[in-house]
């Protein structure tokens, strides 16, 4: 059985380490789109369920960052505007360093820890870890 997932949590750790930010610069996310593709395989035996296997086919999840420019000194801005590439988009406002962050399931590793919870399978968070390379799906 395929299923498809637009809506969970989605928790960014370490997004600075992606942007080349020192930790202390404030980075605003939002969640522009997600879309989690996962199958299921049901082993059935005389009386019930043997197993249930899960496994992810892709991740998809658009992120939009913005940042403060009184924050970054010269150095910080200069990078920031070079990141523009296939996964990045980039501006720059009077204000603001704003972008969108693509990221696809074949850029991390994928751990998948999804359980039955109240007779239910469904994802209910994404944790995208930019300093290990892992997104966890639980």
């Amino acid at each position: 059985m395929d299923f498809k997932t637009t809506k969970a949590e989605v928790t960014l750790q370490h997004i600075n380490y992606a942007l080349g930010l020192d930790s202390d610069i404030d980075v605003f996310t939002k969640i522009l789109s997600q879309n989690i593709t996962w199958n299921v395989e049901i082993s059935e035996k005389e009386w019930g369920i043997k197993s249930i296997d899960i496994s992810i086919d892709k991740v998809f999840i658009e992120i939009e960052w913005e940042v403060y420019k009184e924050d970054l000194g010269l150095t910080d801005i200069t990078s920031l505007l070079c990141k523009s590439d296939m996964f990045h988009t980039v501006a720059e406002s009077s204000k603001y360093i704003t972008g969108t962050y693509k990221i696809f399931g074949n850029m991390f590793h994928i751990i998948e820890n999804l359980e039955v919870n109240g007779g239910i399978l469904e994802i209910e968070e994404v944790l995208i870890d930019f300093m290990d390379n892992e997104i966890h799906i639980l």
